[in-house]
């Protein structure tokens, strides 16, 4: 497994975990906050997230992988 300084830029990617145990990915956060929305309505269409709630959630608890 490479370590953080080995992980080249084109290789990253950002990923947010769902409480539903899935995973999202996007290689920045404008996509990944592309692929929550598509998660959330795809997964969770009952779930009534803002997109504000949604960058909220990126800002705080995407990671780099």
């Amino acid at each position: 497994m490479l370590g953080p300084s080995e992980v080249g830029e084109e290789d990253a990617v950002r990923k947010l975990d769902c409480q539903c145990g899935q995973t999202v990915e996007g290689e920045n956060d404008d996509e990944l906050f592309r692929a929550g929305k598509q998660h959330i309505a795809e997964v969770h269409p009952g779930e009534n997230i803002s997109d504000d709630q949604l960058r909220q959630l990126i800002a705080t608890q995407a990671y780099d992988a």
